[in-house]
């Protein structure tokens, strides 16, 4: 017997970034976060700057702009 499975990439909808956390919404409706600490240099960024990012592709991953 034969088993279709769609296998699809995690795509990135938006994110948001807290003072503690950055967290990602998907497009298939999951939402995850890690915290902020593990992004040394968005740990070390001003809040202006943790703003300022943007989704590169087809919502494959973030680019910070600082």
């Amino acid at each position: 017997m034969n088993t279709v499975v769609n296998v699809t990439e995690p795509r990135l909808l938006n994110a948001r970034i807290t003072e503690d956390e950055i967290i990602a919404h998907l497009v298939d409706g999951r939402t995850i976060s890690v915290p902020l600490i593990w992004s040394w240099r968005l740990a070390e960024a001003t809040e202006k700057q943790r703003q300022h990012f943007e989704v590169i592709g087809d919502g494959q991953c973030i680019h910070c702009l600082i």
